[in-house]
């Protein structure tokens, strides 16, 4: 398996697969949420999460976030983290369906963790574009159940070590 899906010559010569790889890489490697908002629609963006099985037993996980309901959602996210790296190990492009597939790697590291604690995941992004590929309409982050209860443990266990430190 390689790691990374190369894209063929007839693809390299389309602008679109350009514009729609462009886009959905911007959200990926964002560093802030200005970043984000920018290739995202407003006000019909809508986030969910995957796998089916995870997500039934997880009832926060089961709804469609809105353009709103999502921001609250990273911005609490967010207020846990120290530090976020990214890296794109993967990228599938479908032109005809305004389609991109990422898979992409996370180092997350909680406040209040050392950075050697950190963890790392894949996450598999399936995000559905705007005609022209300037913007995603939709996300789907499929989640690591395992790993989504380690990072809880890593957020826990920082808030601790911070309660300590005061």
């Amino acid at each position: 398996m390689t790691p990374s899906t190369q894209p063929n010559l007839s693809q390299l010569e389309d602008p679109l697969y350009t514009t729609l790889r462009e886009t959905a890489h911007a959200f990926i490697n964002a560093k802030s949420l200005d970043e984000i908002k920018a290739v995202i629609t407003h006000p019909e963006y809508a986030h969910g999460w995957g796998h089916n099985d995870y997500i039934s037993k997880h009832s926060y996980m089961s709804s469609i976030l809105d353009y709103d309901a999502f921001f609250v959602h990273l911005e609490r996210t967010g207020a846990k983290l120290s530090s976020v790296g990214t890296e794109i190990t993967d990228t599938v492009v479908d032109v005809r369906a305004r389609k991109v597939v990422i898979r992409a790697t996370y180092t997350i590291c909680a406040k209040g963790i050392l950075e050697d604690e950190a963890e790392v995941n894949d996450l598999v992004w399936i995000f559905k574009m705007t005609d022209d590929g300037t913007k995603i309409r939709e996300g789907i982050e499929f989640v690591d159940g395992d790993w989504a209860g380690r990072l809880n443990a890593m957020v826990e266990k920082g808030r601790a070590r911070l309660e300590t430190e005061k």
